[in-house]
């Protein structure tokens, strides 16, 4: 489990966008669209986890998976643990 290193200009970057076909970035808030990158979101919003300990948590505090920005990608590289490749 790790701590989402959000941008501190996630909600900016996501109240921006007014594309329908793209889910915000799980750590800046931009658009994503055709997501290569997810990451399973749980503590209500605040930490990424891999599915092995999804499976142990609460499910009440799920989230579920969300994309992860190309450039998110590259730039936090202590995520890649956390990252599932392909459609969530």
């Amino acid at each position: 489990m790790i701590k989402i290193p959000y941008s501190p200009n996630y909600s900016d970057n996501r109240n921006r966008s007014s594309r329908i076909d793209a889910l915000p970035c799980a750590v800046c808030g931009k658009a994503v669209s055709n997501p290569r990158y997810w990451v399973h979101v749980h503590n209500g919003g605040s930490h990424l986890v891999t599915e092995e300990e999804a499976a142990t948590l609460d499910p009440a505090a799920d989230m579920y998976s969300f994309p992860l920005g190309r450039d998110c990608y590259r730039t936090h590289p202590e995520l890649q643990p956390y990252v599932m490749r392909g459609d969530a």
